[in-house]
Formats: C-alpha cells, structure tokens, sequence
C-alpha cells in the first residue's frame, strides 16, 4: 500500500501532499466502493494463499499523518470535503471480516509513540522512523507468535 501511494508521488513533502491524500480518507465504506474493491483483492490473495497451502493475515500499518490528521482535515475542510482519518483501517477491517480473514491494526502502536512526542517519520518523507518501525515490527511478532502459539496447540 505504501508503495503505491508513493506511485503516486504522495509523500516527498508531507505537509504540502495533504491535497493527494484527500482521496484516501474518503469516508465511503459501502460495499459498491473501495470495500467491494479491497475484498475482491483480498480474494484474490486467499486464493493464492491457499494454493500455496499458506495462511492470509492482513496487517494495517497505517501512515504517519494519520497519528496527526489535524492538517490533512483542515485542508481538507477548506476544500469543502469531510475527511475520515479511520476510513481506510476500518475499509480493511470490514473487508477482512466479511471475507473471515485475520487482521491487525497497528495504530495503537502508531497514536502510542506519537503521544510520547516520537516523530514517527523521516524526515521530509513519510516512511516510519526507527522507532516507529521497531515498535510495529515488535507488536506484530507478539501478535503472529501467540497466533501461532494456538494455531500449534489446535492441531495437536
């Protein structure tokens, strides 16, 4: 997802990208939209998932400015649109759902380090910063070790 928001040129200067990522946070989550959308992708990778007798977990790792979306809905606001920080996550969780595939969220961990002043972001660019990416990174083994601690005693 990161990847693709940065295709298409969001995120080399955060503060001025707010406009770009107006589309993102859309608060449209019917199922004739980006949520019927993400679940036939979803399908898509279950199926591959399963042919290669694999387990689909889906983990949201939400952007920086997400943790402080005063800026973007301001903008936004002056555009005369409503913007949802929480539109994409709960698209995702809706989808998963719909579909019975596992999902994390990690923005605890993101509203977390930014409560404690952290940055979150490199500098100039919105990929996460060392701490933040050690803290996702740490929350998520956590979470896949005791799922696959009671997916083990499930087949014994």
């Amino acid at each position: 997802m990161r990847d693709a928001i940065r295709n298409l040129g969001i995120g080399a200067k955060p503060k001025g990208d707010a406009p770009l990522a107006f589309g993102l946070y859309h608060p449209d989550g019917s199922d004739s939209g980006p949520q019927a959308r993400f679940r036939a992708l979803l399908r898509k990778l279950e199926q591959f998932a399963h042919d290669h007798q694999a387990q689909l977990k889906v983990v949201y790792l939400p952007l920086t400015l997400e943790a402080d979306f005063d800026y973007v809905r301001t903008s936004a606001k002056a555009s005369g649109l409503d913007l949802d920080s929480k539109a994409p996550s709960r698209i995702c969780a809706a989808a998963c759902e719909g579909l019975g595939i596992s999902d994390y969220d990690l923005h605890p961990v993101l509203e977390e380090l930014h409560a404690r002043g952290d940055p979150l972001r490199l500098k100039g660019d919105f990929h996460y910063d060392r701490v933040l990416s050690k803290a996702c990174g740490t929350r998520l083994y956590e979470v896949l070790k005791d799922s696959n601690l009671s997916l083990m005693s499930q087949t014994r």
